[in-house]
Formats: C-alpha cells, structure tokens, sequence
C-alpha cells in the first residue's frame, strides 16, 4: 500500500526561509474555525471530496487569498462559496502535492469571516487491495493553518462492511464515530491543531457484496426473491447491531461521550443550557458538540424558545446501549 507523508513545507513564499520560523509566521496567522473532509467512496476507482472552510481574519490588514496544500494528487478540482465559483490557482509540486491559492469574493477585514469549499475526485487512489479480500483506503489531511477544530469522514462504498476479521485493526485513529444509515459512514474529529499537525487516518472494507445468483430467480422467483430480501435485512440488522454493540462509545471522543451519557440518564432528553451547566462547559464547545453528534445522526436538535431542546436519536440509544 501507499502510505501519504506529511509535507515538510509551508506557503509564507519565502524561498530560504527557515522552516521553525515560517511554522511560527502560520501559527500566528489567520485560523480556521473549522475545517470539515466528506470522502464518498462510490467504488476503488471512483472516489470523490469535499472540504469545506470557515476562516476568520484576526489582523488589522486586509486580506483578499489564502494558500493551501492539498497533499493529494487530483483532478477536476472546483471551488466554490455561498454565491458561486471563486478563483483561484493550482500549483503541483509534486505527484502528490497541490499549493492552491483562493481569491475570496471580497477583502476580509479583521475579525471577519468567510467560508468556501472545494471539489475534486482523487486522481492516483490512495487505496488498495490486500490479500484479495478486503481494501484499505488511506488519507492524510494537509493543516497550513492554526485550526480549531477539524473533521474528516469517509463514506465506504454501499453493500460494504468495516473489515473486521484477523488481528488487523480496522481503522485508524481508534476514536471514530461509526454510522449506519444505510451505509457505512466513518469520522473523527480533532481540536486545535497547528501547522503541519496533519492528521493521518485509514479504514479498511470489505469488498461490497454482490447481487444473489440469476439462476434463484430463473428456478423460484417468489422464494428467491423471498429469502434474498429477508436475508439481506436480517443480515444488515445483525451486523449494524454488532458493530454498534462491539464498538459502541469506542468511537466518540470524550466530550460527545459525556453529553450522550448525561442525555441518556435524563431520558434521552435534555436543554442546552442544562448541559452547559452539568458539564461546566462554555456554550460555543457544547454547541459544536452538539453539531456534530447531530451530523453523526444521534442527536435531534429543535428549537426551544430560546434554547435547544436535544433528544437521543435510536442510532444514539443503541450506542449507550
């Protein structure tokens, strides 16, 4: 397999410019409030992404682009906000390295903010195939800025399942949120991280389950498609259940764990505002907790005159459980 390194370079466009002290000129630079990865596997060799980005400016001066390293090798790569398609360039360095400058639609002033997010499939598949019975897909994501708080998520292709067999770990890091709904659905969150802190994850699948034989249809396409339709439910329940059961908070960091547990001895429903203050929690890192344990699909989030009120979902009840 392919293994992404982490790229040792930085974008202050000082050609001999010492390495530490350009780390120090980004740190000190704009910050990412929040930077989110979806990668749809639709199959081996058709994989598209997704990422998004909210920026705050947090200088006195004007500033109208930012670079980034995409440490992929890609294709067809658009990038878009609110109002429609922005410019910018794209620079390959290497085979895997991308430095892209972004033209925001208007000057950012300080203290202001703005998003965009970009779209592109994977040219060379950091993917592969091991053994002839299961595939692992590999991603490393490119920090170039101080970022608050980052989430990647891989979507595995549909009638597929996590690799679980053998001493192989199935995926990496270990704290993941895994949903079903219907397909397999994988994320990990990370805080705070600097420049170049990129962070590396995998996941291995197992290879998607074909269609049952014509030849059932063709001899008994009553009982055929009988015991097709009741297997494959049965099937996919025993294994979701399975999953949720063995893995379980496994996959929650320990903040969204906490929150889950207190919902659940609650009833399964709490306030906001209650949260924030059984946890001793500020209400902007309840808030983006609670967002996304809502993407994960185990919260429901409704208004409450002025507050929230949050309800575990079924997917939520079967994690606690």
């Amino acid at each position: 397999m392919t293994l992404m390194f982490p790229l040792q370079m930085c974008s202050c466009n000082k050609p001999n410019s010492d390495f530490d002290s350009c780390s120090i000129m980004l740190q000190n630079s704009q910050v990412i409030e929040s930077h989110h990865i979806k990668i749809d596997i639709i199959s081996i060799d058709e994989i598209y992404i997704t990422e998004s980005f909210y920026v705050k400016q947090e200088h006195d001066f004007s500033l109208s682009s930012l670079d980034f390293w995409l440490n992929h090798s890609l294709q067809a790569l658009r990038i878009f906000d609110g109002k429609g398609t922005l410019n910018f360039t794209n620079n390959e360095v290497t085979n895997s390295s991308n430095l892209v400058s972004v033209d925001f639609r208007n000057q950012l002033e300080k203290n202001q903010t703005t998003y965009f997010y970009l779209i592109y499939k994977l040219n060379k598949l950091p993917i592969s195939e091991n053994s002839g019975s299961f595939y692992v897909f590999e991603f490393e994501s490119s920090i170039t800025y101080f970022t608050e708080f980052h989430e990647i998520a891989i979507k595995i292709p549909p009638k597929s399942s996590i690799h679980e067999e053998g001493e192989l770990r199935s995926f990496h890091p270990e704290n993941a949120t895994i949903i079903l709904d219907p397909t397999v659905y994988i994320s990990w969150s990370f805080y705070l991280l600097k420049p170049f802190q990129n962070p590396f994850c995998f996941v291995r699948f197992d290879k998607p389950v074909g269609n049952p034989p014509v030849w059932i249809f063709i001899i008994s396409p009553i009982v055929g498609m009988s015991i097709g339709i009741s297997g494959t439910v049965i099937f996919m329940r025993r294994k979701g259940r399975r999953i949720v059961r063995s893995l379980g908070n496994t996959f929650l960091n320990n903040t969204q764990k906490m929150l889950i547990n207190l919902i659940s001895e609650n009833g399964g429903k709490m306030l906001q505002k209650e949260l924030c203050s059984q946890t001793g929690f500020i209400k902007s890192r309840i808030s983006r907790t609670l967002v996304s344990l809502e993407k994960k699909g185990l919260i429901q989030r409704e208004k409450w005159g002025r507050n929230y009120s949050i309800k575990l979902t079924k997917t939520g009840w079967k994690v606690v459980e």
